[in-house]
C-alpha cells in the first residue's frame, strides 16, 4: 500500500511541477509583451496630394527610437538647381485604424545633399495630430538653397529619442522656385489686370479631398471687374457683386483687398500672394506699396480643385520674413479663404492682431 501511495505521489509531484513551469512559462511571456512595445506597421502611404512645383516622393516609414538608418527615408535623387524656393512637406501615418495612440513627435524635415554632403536643411513639420492621417505644412517660404543638389533625405526630427518609436511617413515634399519673383521698389513687377475677366484655360485635374471645401452657401454670383489697386488709405463699400458671363467654369478670379480688416489699406510696400491649400500652388500674387487697398480682379486661375481653400502671405519689401495674413471671409468653419471655378471671389484679409510694421 505505502508503495501505491509512493507512485501516486510522486505523479502527483509531477503534474505540480508541469504546471508551475506552465504558469511560469506564460508569466514570463506576459511580462515581455507587456515591456516590448513596437512600432506599428504602416502600409505605405496613398499617392502624394501635392501636385505643384517639384514633388519628391519617399513613402517610407521612419521612427526615432532605433538605429539612424531607420529615422531616415532617401536618399531619392534629385537634380535640383541653387537657389531660393518654398518648402511644402506632407506627414502621414494610419491613425483611424489607431485613433488613441501616443507619439507626441511624428516630424521630420528635409536635408538637401550634393554627392552625400549636406547643402542645407529645411524647417521641419509640426507633429502629426493623433486624430488626423494626413498633415500638409508649408515649412519655409523662402529657404536659400547655396549650391546645387543631387538628393533630398527626409530625416526624423526628434532622433535619437527612444521615449517613443514617433513613427511617420514622410509621404512627399514640393518644392516652389521663388528666385526673381521678389519685386523691386516699384508697383510695375506685378501686372495689375484691368477690365472685364476673360480667363481661357483648360480644364485642371480634381484630387485630394484635401483643399475641397464647400463655399458659404448662396455664393453664387460673380463681381464685374473694377479698375487697378486705389492707392488711398481710406474705407469703402465692397463692390455689390453682379452676374458677368465672362468666366468660364475652368477657371477663377479673385481680387486681395484689406477694406475689410483691421488694417485698412497696407501699411508697408511689399507682395501679397495667395496659396492653395493642399497642393502649394501659387495662385495669385499683387505688389502693394504703403496705402494701398485692393488689388482689382485678378483673372485666368487656375485651381487643383473645383473648390479650393487659400492662405495669403504678405511679404514686406526688403526680404523680411513673411506675415501669415488673416482671412476675414473665410470659408464656413474654416480660416481658410475659399475659390471656386467659373466665379470671382473676393478674399477679405487683415494683419493678425498684434502685428505692427
Amino acid at each position: 500500500m505505502s508503495i501505491v501511495f509512493t507512485v501516486v505521489q510522486k505523479q502527483l509531484e509531477r503534474e505540480v511541477v508541469k504546471v508551475t513551469l506552465s504558469i511560469l512559462f506564460f508569466l514570463i511571456l506576459l511580462g515581455a509583451s507587456l515591456l516590448y512595445k513596437p512600432a506599428p506597421v504602416l502600409s505605405q502611404s496613398p499617392a502624394c496630394p501635392l501636385t505643384g512645383g517639384i514633388v519628391v516622393e519617399f513613402g517610407e516609414e521612419i521612427r526615432s527610437d532605433r538605429s539612424e538608418a531607420e529615422a531616415q527615408a532617401g536618399p531619392v535623387d534629385s537634380s535640383l538647381p541653387a537657389g531660393t524656393y518654398r518648402i511644402t512637406l506632407v506627414s502621414y501615418d494610419d491613425h483611424t485604424s489607431r485613433p488613441h495612440e501616443d507619439q507626441p513627435a511624428e516630424q521630420w524635415y528635409l536635408i538637401f545633399q550634393n554627392n552625400g554632403e549636406t547643402v542645407t536643411t529645411s524647417s521641419s513639420i509640426r507633429d502629426l495630430p493623433s486624430e488626423e492621417d494626413w498633415l500638409i505644412q508649408v515649412v519655409d517660404f523662402d529657404l536659400v538653397v547655396p549650391q546645387d543638389v543631387t538628393s533630398l533625405v527626409a530625416f526624423h526630427t526628434v532622433f535619437p529619442d527612444d521615449s517613443s518609436p514617433n513613427s511617420v511617413v514622410p509621404a512627399c515634399a514640393t518644392l516652389h522656385r521663388r528666385d526673381g519673383q521678389r519685386p523691386t521698389a516699384t508697383p510695375t513687377d506685378t501686372a495689375v489686370p484691368t477690365g472685364s475677366p476673360t480667363p481661357t484655360g483648360s480644364p485642371m485635374p480634381t484630387g485630394s479631398p484635401t483643399a475641397t471645401p464647400e463655399p458659404p452657401s448662396g455664393a453664387t454670383n460673380t463681381p464685374t471687374a473694377t479698375s487697378s489697386p486705389t492707392p488711398a488709405m481710406r474705407m469703402t463699400a465692397t463692390p455689390t457683386p453682379t452676374p458677368t458671363s465672362d468666366v468660364t467654369t475652368q477657371t477663377a478670379c479673385t481680387r486681395f483687398n484689406l477694406e475689410q480688416g483691421r488694417t485698412p489699406a497696407s501699411p508697408l510696400p511689399g507682395r501679397y500672394e495667395m496659396i492653395e491649400v493642399g497642393t502649394g500652388n501659387l495662385l495669385a500674387s499683387w505688389w502693394a506699396e504703403a496705402g494701398w487697398v485692393d488689388s482689382g480682379w485678378i483673372t485666368d486661375i487656375h485651381l487643383s480643385f473645383p473648390k479650393s481653400w487659400v492662405e495669403v502671405y504678405f511679404y514686406p519689401f526688403g526680404n523680411e520674413p513673411a506675415v501669415k495674413m488673416d482671412i476675414v471671409n473665410p470659408a464656413p468653419g474654416t480660416e481658410y479663404g475659399w475659390l471656386v471655378r467659373g466665379m470671382c471671389h473676393s478674399i477679405e484679409i487683415e494683419f493678425p492682431l498684434g502685428w505692427s510694421p
